[in-house]
């Protein structure tokens, strides 16, 4: 019965790849008897060269070492594309079929080199997130759902003040103005306080900057449009019945009274 591990082959998979693999065939007891796939670190580490001859303990040690090797590999390459949580690395992890063992040390491993730091990765979204001009409530959606502890979010958040949340909301303003100034007044500030809640910003902040700005209106041809729609929608009837029909409609659409009064008053002459 074979009592050691006996290397026959080790030679090199694709080449070409920046990740450099190494197919190893042995030769061992039958529980071994299979092919393996090393990574470059691991062959190098262990010296797995063709005619080596290694005890089972010490292959043993070669596999978790080079489990360990694949799970912190496949974690670094996970986030050299963009920084991740904690918990996005390991889902990805997860998904990767990485035993659990393996993933708890390239985790550690990754933490302690400061490559996964939940605290880092909430202030660098809350910058990035400021600069496309999200509030904190969207902010700390985001982060929530990437699972990030819900102490680490509130304290990243004290970094995201009052003041730039009101400097962020009145450049969303001051951009959307100019699409809105040919609709009434009241659908201006309807619109623009559901474009900063679905942005994430607070009550307080939306309240404030929309009090503080100056609307304006030129809803002659907007109105005169609308107005054309809703005759059309009643057969372009002038009874007293459907004008005041016509009129409740576009009050509803924030025109004011005295507006819808005059272009009613048009028909009526």
């Amino acid at each position: 019965m074979k009592s050691n591990i006996l290397i026959l082959e080790v030679s090199l998979v694709e080449p070409k790849r920046k990740l450099k693999k190494y197919h190893v065939v042995i030769s061992g007891p039958s529980e071994y008897e299979k092919e393996y796939v090393f990574l470059e670190d691991t062959i190098i580490k262990y010296m797995v060269f063709k005619d080596k001859e290694f005890t089972c303990a010490e292959f043993d040690e070669i596999l978790v070492s080079e489990a360990n090797f694949n799970a912190l590999n496949s974690a670094l390459n996970f986030i050299s594309y963009q920084l991740r949580s904690e918990k996005e690395v390991i889902n990805h992890l997860k998904k990767k079929e990485i035993k659990s063992e393996n993933l708890k040390k390239a985790v550690e491993k990754l933490k302690s080199l400061g490559y996964i730091d939940d605290e880092k990765y909430s202030k660098s979204l809350i910058e990035y997130y400021y600069k496309k001009l999200k509030g904190p409530n969207y902010i700390k959606k985001v982060l929530m759902e990437k699972e990030v502890k819900s102490s680490i979010i509130d304290n990243s958040l004290l970094n995201y003040t009052y003041e730039m949340e009101k400097d962020a909301a009145s450049e969303i303003i001051q951009k959307e103005l100019t699409k809105l100034y040919n609709q009434p007044i009241n659908k201006q500030k309807q619109k623009l306080q559901y474009k900063l809640i679905s942005s994430g910003f607070s009550i307080g902040v939306i309240n404030e900057v929309i009090k503080s700005t100056r609307f304006k209106e030129d809803v002659s041809q907007t109105l005169n449009k609308d107005l054309e729609k809703l005759m059309k929608k009643h057969d372009y009837k002038t009874d007293r019945n459907t004008l005041n029909k016509i009129t409740a409609s576009l009050i509803s659409k924030g025109y004011s009274y005295s507006q819808v009064k005059e272009v009613i008053s048009n028909i009526d002459a």
